[in-house]
């Protein structure tokens, strides 16, 4: 079972404020990534650099975000930041902070 279907379509992490924790947003990130990555990504790290470390190209970045919209029912916004794991990880707790955002 994939971590989006573990996910259910609510918001994961800690009831209250529902806030984000990495190992759900990484499991949910490494299912976008493998569906456009062949070998599958089975582990990501929050240094990882998406493009040097993980091998997207600048069109593989495009695509992950898209898979990764679709996965969280959200748009993101557009970032100027360097594509690491834990700046789109940051750009996704942000953005969709509360259950109801999704």
């Amino acid at each position: 079972m994939s971590a989006t279907e573990r996910w259910n379509g609510e918001l994961p992490g800690a009831a209250g404020d529902r806030q984000w924790d990495w190992a759900r947003f990484s499991g949910i990130a490494c299912d976008a990534l493998s569906a456009v990555l062949d070998p599958p990504v089975d582990d990501l790290r929050p240094g990882d650099h998406l493009l040097d470390d993980i091998g997207l190209d600048s069109f593989g970045l495009l695509l992950f975000v898209t898979e990764l919209e679709h996965r969280l029912g959200a748009e993101l916004p557009a970032a100027d930041v360097e594509p690491t794991a834990e700046n789109v990880y940051r750009l996704v707790r942000d953005t969709c902070r509360r259950p109801t955002d999704l």
